[in-house]
C-alpha cells in the first residue's frame, strides 16, 4: 500500500506537507537514502517496487541494497565498533502500532547477543508512545539514569 501511495505524490509539496501519506513518506524517505538516484525524478531515488497496472514489480537489485542496509543486517559488519561502545540499551512496547518495531527488535536483541555484544534490551507492557515523558514514564527512570550511568566525559 505504501508504496502504491508513494507513487501518488507528484510534487515535493505533497511529500513535505502529505501526513495522509505517512507510510509513503518513510518508504520514499527510506529510498532516498539507501538508494538515492539524481536521475530518477520526482523522489530522486530507486524503489524496490514500482506498478504496472495492478501487478506489483519487484526491484531485486534496489531491494538487496535496502536488506543491506537495515540495523538487524549491518551487525555482522561493524562488530567491532559495536563492542567498543560502553553500553547499548533498546527498549519497545509490545503493543507498539507500528507492528514491525516488536519482532525487528528482539531479533536485533537476539543478533547482538549473536556476536557476543553487550547490551541492554526491554519489551515493555504498552505502545510506542506510552509512558515517556510521564512521571513514572521511560525518559525519566530509564534514559536519564542510563546516561547518567553510562555516558562520560573526560
Amino acid at each position: 500500500m505504501a508504496y502504491r501511495q508513494a507513487q501518488m505524490i507528484k510534487t515535493r509539496d505533497t511529500l513535505i506537507t502529505g501526513f495522509n501519506y505517512l507510510n509513503a513518506n518513510a518508504v520514499v524517505a527510506i529510498g532516498r537514502a539507501f538508494s538515492p538516484n539524481a536521475n530518477n525524478p520526482p523522489f530522486y531515488a530507486d524503489l524496490p517496487f514500482t506498478y504496472n497496472g495492478d501487478s506489483l514489480v519487484v526491484n531485486l537489485e534496489v531491494m538487496n541494497l535496502w536488506n543491506k542496509n537495515l540495523p538487524n543486517e549491518m551487525i555482522k559488519d561493524y562488530v567491532a565498533q559495536l563492542k567498543s561502545l560502553k553500553a547499548i540499551k533498546l527498549d519497545w512496547g509490545r503493543d507498539d502500532f507500528f507492528t514491525h518495531i516488536p519482532p525487528t527488535s528482539r531479533t536485533f536483541s537476539e543478533k547482538l547477543d549473536e556476536f557476543g555484544i553487550n547490551h541492554f534490551a526491554e519489551e515493555y507492557n504498552g505502545s510506542h508512545l506510552d509512558k515517556i515523558y510521564t512521571e513514572d514514564g521511560r525518559f525519566m527512570n530509564d534514559m536519564l539514569p542510563f546516561f547518567n550511568t553510562y555516558l562520560k566525559f573526560k
